[in-house]
């Protein structure tokens, strides 16, 4: 894939779906996270989706306006390094993650739902790949 053009998606594509759950260290809230990584055909990161049962909430309206945001950037052929790596900590109601289907990240402290959702993708897509690619 060349950098500027951007890669269109099969209409049928892999996808991997994750529930994150993010549980605010006062324990003021719980927060439960869809998130869904779609693959290429060669197992490179290509989008991303991000949804919760809070419709309305305006921290999940942002969380899926960076998800487009993301996956445009990916389509155009940014480094999965390059794109997540500034991400990584950004602090804003810290919390234990938790998600069994991801070992790496399960129990484990997150200061936000953004850096939580990039330990995830960073776990799974290590390198812009799928690990089984």
């Amino acid at each position: 894939m060349e950098r500027g053009k951007r890669e269109r998606l099969l209409s049928k594509r892999d996808s991997t779906t994750y529930t994150l759950i993010l549980d605010a260290k006062d324990g003021k809230f719980k927060q439960k996270l869809h998130l869904s990584l779609g693959w290429s055909v060669d197992g490179r990161l290509l989008e991303l989706f991000i949804d919760d049962k809070h419709t309305g909430s305006d921290v999940i309206f942002y969380m899926h306006q960076w998800a487009i945001a993301t996956s445009k950037l990916l389509q155009y052929g940014a480094p999965v390094e390059e794109v997540f790596r500034k991400l990584r900590g950004v602090k804003l109601h810290g919390g234990t993650i938790d998600c069994d289907a991801v070992p790496t990240i399960h129990k484990k402290y997150s200061p936000s739902i953004i850096d939580a959702v990039v330990q995830l993708i960073m776990a799974e897509a290590p390198n812009g790949k799928r690990l089984d690619a």
